[in-house]
């Protein structure tokens, strides 16, 4: 989940100091980290651990551990491969473009904005997953293909 958070740029999860949980299964001591809120993706940002984790403790122990880190890092590039094979910009322009007659339609509707957004989103589709890939590859090059 970490990793799927640096490729589409969530800053409001593991990577900050909330909307995440901790459970402890009273039977089984098993931890869970549960994630809560996902409002902001691929908005800002450039993928990858050197970008900082938003005060996220999780992630600046993760840092901190040679282990963890190059997990992370291993796990990166997987994610990025996945965030790839969805053809996630192609989707996104599909579905803003059959939602544009209700936007339209909408009287408080900011043409200009909407466009700028979508660009920027679709560009952020679109880079983002080869950005966490050379990031975790330039760290850690035995994760070469």
């Amino acid at each position: 989940y970490l990793a799927w958070e640096n490729v589409v740029m969530h800053t409001d999860g593991y990577m900050a100091v909330n909307n995440w949980r901790v459970f402890i299964d009273g039977d089984t001591h098993k931890v869970s980290l549960l994630p809560s809120g996902a409002e902001w993706t691929w908005d800002a940002g450039s993928p990858g651990l050197g970008q900082g984790w938003y005060g996220g403790r999780l992630g600046n122990w993760c840092a901190e551990v040679p282990s963890c880190y190059h997990d992370y890092a291993a796990r990166l590039i997987e994610v990025a491969d996945r965030a790839d094979a969805l053809n996630l910009d192609d989707e996104f322009v599909a579905l803003s473009t059959a939602l544009d007659p209700y936007i339209d339609a909408d009287p408080r509707d900011n043409p200009g904005m909407a466009d700028d957004t979508r660009r920027v989103t679709v560009g952020f589709l679109q880079s983002n997953p080869e950005t966490a890939r050379a990031w975790a590859t330039s760290e850690f090059p035995d994760l070469l293909p």
